[in-house]
């Protein structure tokens, strides 16, 4: 195979990946948008599930999000009470954000719902395929990396 023809096949298998992405977004999307929540919301409760309370900052870390992002995120999910604010009684500029017990219980009821969504999509690949897929996508996005949300989903450990 010529190098042109590698970096037109290299485009496409990248281009195809940004399908299956935004195919997913869009199915996840809907799924959470049947409890209220957008994809950003519920990976910030994820967050928070997984790490307890952090600051503003620490989650946009863990999201791989801008800060401006993050507070709009979190101002929203103040006004549905799902997480709350708290300064750091030692460092009054350093504000913690923290699930509620709605929050928890939201969380806690839609993640089922979540999975079975990401396991039906999924469902086309059989075992062996899907742990080819993880190999060929490991050297991308290690799966040992720290965080529960990669690339913009979140992962129960």
């Amino acid at each position: 195979m010529k190098n042109e023809d590698r970096s037109n096949a290299r485009l496409d298998a990248f281009r195809r990946l940004l399908k299956c992405a935004e195919a997913f977004e869009t199915v996840i999307g809907r799924s959470l948008g049947e409890y209220g929540l957008t994809t950003s919301q519920f990976n910030t409760l994820g967050v928070l599930m997984e790490h307890g309370p952090l600051s503003q900052r620490d989650i946009a870390e863990h999201l791989d999000k801008t800060g401006g992002n993050v507070t709009l995120v979190v101002d929203n999910l103040v006004k549905r009470g799902l997480v709350e604010r708290t300064r750091d009684t030692v460092d009054r500029r350093v504000i913690y954000v923290s699930l509620t017990e709605k929050g928890r219980i939201t969380f806690n009821k839609v993640v089922p719902i979540y999975h079975a969504r990401v396991v039906e999509t999924l469902k086309v690949w059989d075992e062996k395929q899907i742990s080819g897929l993880l190999e060929m996508l490991d050297p991308l996005v290690p799966s040992d990396s720290p965080a529960p949300v990669r690339n913009g989903a979140y992962v129960a450990n």
